[in-house]
């Protein structure tokens, strides 16, 4: 059985950043249900008390085909239902399956073990599929007093990693600034790491991966060449008063997020996300091009968005398939999409947080 484990890690590999971790994910839940069922004496025999009553191949036959059942519906989802589509109706074809489960199983033990046999299947299947961190606030995670760092912590650095929207910020000059400027970087990032360990493990999972796009980021960036166009783009920036707009893009999206997190109904989160951050695009790009139009013209402003997709790239690409741009939002989701747009036309007031932070509570609860 340990083979057959190791056969899927290895596969996990084909894939790119976050599917490979959701696969690993999976993987390790598997992992944790079979150290359970084979490396305890408790969890040997509670296996085999249950296996008792589903020996025969008569008995099995139609537990089996509950299995075959799953596997016709997934593949009947991913030929004939859109992408957009594809969660939710996975959701149905394992509520399906498990109730087909349970009631062959609850025949096939009757005379013997019970509801206790399907009871312990299911439970060992779910543990495998489903993490139940993924219907736990991220929040919550994060308030536990054994965390190194707290989420007010980790939200400062990710704000100070996010370049615009930090008032605070020094805007490198020189070589030496950018030296100084990727030492930060560098610490912020291992703020939000030892964070990210408040979590457990689909959250960390999600954080990671977010993590890892902006570590990219920041490599490419503090790389000598990466020194050099940083340094090229920042000539636009002439004093913070002047960036005051560019900050503003920023604490508008922060604030549409909070709208999404308390107003908009769970379902709509991730589309709304996804309107949210193409409208706070489009905004930083109008913004930072009439900054910038003497001097850089429009690559800061392409630079500049480039760098914050980077964070968020992974989730837009597996969430906004019909939400790819602004005119989908409006088209498929119009009331929110709506509202997103007015409600900062006029400014909104300081936002003391990142958006990234909101976005990943909204990720990680996502079920």
């Amino acid at each position: 059985m340990w083979q057959q484990v190791k056969c899927l890690e290895q596969h996990s590999k084909c894939y790119r950043l976050f599917p490979r971790e959701l696969f690993r994910l999976a993987v390790r839940n598997i992992k944790r249900m079979y150290k359970s069922r084979c490396l305890t004496s408790n969890g040997r025999q509670e296996f085999l008390k249950h296996m008792k009553c589903i020996v025969s191949p008569e008995r099995s036959e139609p537990v089996h085909q509950c299995v075959d059942k799953w596997t016709l519906m997934m593949r009947i989802t991913l030929d004939n239902f859109s992408k957009e589509d594809y969660f939710p109706s996975s959701c149905c074809a394992f509520l399906l399956f498990k109730n087909c489960l349970i009631a062959e199983v609850d025949k096939a033990c009757e005379n013997t073990t019970g509801n206790e046999t399907s009871r312990y299947i299911t439970k060992t299947i779910s543990s495998m599929i489903l993490d139940k961190s993924i219907k736990d606030l991220a929040v919550k995670a994060a308030f536990n007093k054994s965390c190194e760092v707290s989420i007010e912590q980790a939200d400062k650095c990710a704000l100070k990693l996010m370049f615009e929207g930090d008032r605070e910020r020094v805007v490198p000059r020189s070589l030496d600034d950018m030296e100084a400027h990727c030492r930060n970087a560098t610490t912020k990032i291992k703020c939000i790491e030892k964070h990210a360990k408040c979590y457990s493990s689909f959250p960390r999972q999600v954080m990671g991966t977010a993590l890892s796009n902006i570590k990219r980021a920041y490599k490419q960036r503090c790389s000598r060449e990466g020194k050099k166009e940083f340094l090229k783009h920042t000539r636009c920036i002439k004093s913070e008063k002047q960036s005051e707009p560019a900050h503003q893009t920023l604490d508008k999206w922060t604030y549409n997020m909070k709208y999404i997190l308390s107003s908009v109904k769970h379902e709509d989160h991730i589309p709304a996300c996804c309107c949210a951050f193409h409208v706070f695009r489009q905004d930083l790009i109008r913004t930072v091009n009439k900054l910038c139009e003497n001097t850089t013209k429009d690559s800061t402003a392409k630079y500049i968005e480039q760098n914050i997709s980077a964070g968020v790239s992974d989730f837009l690409d597996l969430g906004c398939n019909r939400f790819r741009t602004i005119a989908d939002c409006r088209k498929n989701l119009p009331n929110i999409t709506k509202t997103i747009e007015t409600n900062t036309r006029h400014g909104v007031p300081r936002q003391q947080t990142s958006a990234i932070f909101h976005f990943l509570q909204i990720a990680v609860t996502f079920h």
